[in-house]
């Protein structure tokens, strides 16, 4: 008896210090302030360097598998990403083609192009930032 329990404390200890040493998962953020990560997150365009918001608001959904969609102000879009530490980088992003006001135009053309472009991001002050060739500033949506 006493062998027996000297064997099951012996492999609880060993189960426990195998659990502790194990290296920490990180779960996607949730889609909504205090995210800390990009995957899992819905985001709302607050600007855009040097263009002015039309009536029509973009918005950026990213999927926890590697999927990107939302509305570039007037049409949908959808594609893929890839994020590794503060690198960003979006697949071909394909999106309908329906006719829009003319402002509302500029800013998607802007915004898809501002997608296109980037090459980093970072979450501060719950904002979104993705920066490259242009920046776009978002709010959590």
């Amino acid at each position: 008896m006493r062998r027996s329990i000297v064997v099951l404390v012996t492999a609880v200890a060993a189960l426990t210090i195998m659990g502790c040493s194990q290296p920490a998962v990180s779960q996607p953020a949730a889609s909504f302030g205090g995210a800390t990560a990009v995957p899992g997150t819905s985001w709302v365009l607050r600007d855009l360097s040097g263009v002015t918001l039309g009536t029509g608001v973009p918005t950026i959904d990213f999927g926890t598998d590697g999927t990107v969609s939302g509305s570039a102000g007037c049409n949908t879009f959808n594609g893929t990403y890839t994020v590794e530490g503060s690198s960003i980088s979006f697949g071909p992003l394909a999106s309908t083609k329906m006719a829009c006001p003319e402002a509302d135009m500029a800013v998607e053309t802007a915004f898809l192009a501002g997608l296109a472009g980037a090459t980093s991001w970072s979450i501060q002050a719950e904002m979104l930032k993705l920066e490259g060739a242009s920046t776009l500033n978002f709010t959590p949506a």
